[in-house]
């Protein structure tokens, strides 16, 4: 048999020691993870679903635009001299809400539409104003209480 002495020398006990250290290291630190997880997660949701809400932000913006200038590209080239409902008025509205639509979003309120006539060049234009609330997808993170409006405003030369 073997005395303490020889198992020290050799290291069998040593490093069971170490052994019994570490496992009990171990248990101490069992739910380190879990807890860690708990305080990075809502900085994490927090960030992915901002994201979400503002390229959503940018989505509906965007479309807004096109479907101002897609009306007003479609209204100059209406005759003026057509009555309503082909008027290029109305045909400028209707397509920029149907372009909302279509996109997936309510239809935007479409308004200040005006033709002018001026002595400088161009001497026609039109001019077509839409107007969206913005309404968020996740709406994880908040909101300025009175919502955010935005308004886009294009003017075409008409066509003769």
């Amino acid at each position: 048999m073997c005395d303490n002495k020889q198992m020290v020398a050799s290291g069998r006990f040593t490093d069971s020691a170490h052994a019994r250290a570490a496992r009990a290291r171990r248990r101490l630190e069992k739910g380190s993870a879990a807890v860690e997880f708990a305080l990075v997660l809502p900085l994490f949701c927090a960030l992915i679903f901002g994201t979400i809400d503002y390229g959503w932000y940018f989505y509906q913006r965007f479309t807004l635009t096109a479907a101002v200038r897609d009306g007003l590209r479609t209204g100059v080239t209406i005759s003026q001299n057509v009555g309503s409902p082909n008027d290029c008025s109305t045909v400028a509205r209707t397509r920029a809400a149907a372009d909302m639509v279509q996109a997936g979003l309510t239809a935007a309120t479409i308004s200040n539409f005006s033709t002018s006539t001026g002595n400088s060049f161009p001497t026609k234009t039109m001019t077509l104003t839409g107007t969206y609330t913005f309404t968020p997808l996740v709406n994880f993170v908040p909101l300025p209480a009175h919502g955010m409006t935005y308004s886009m405003t294009m003017m075409f030369e008409l066509q003769q």
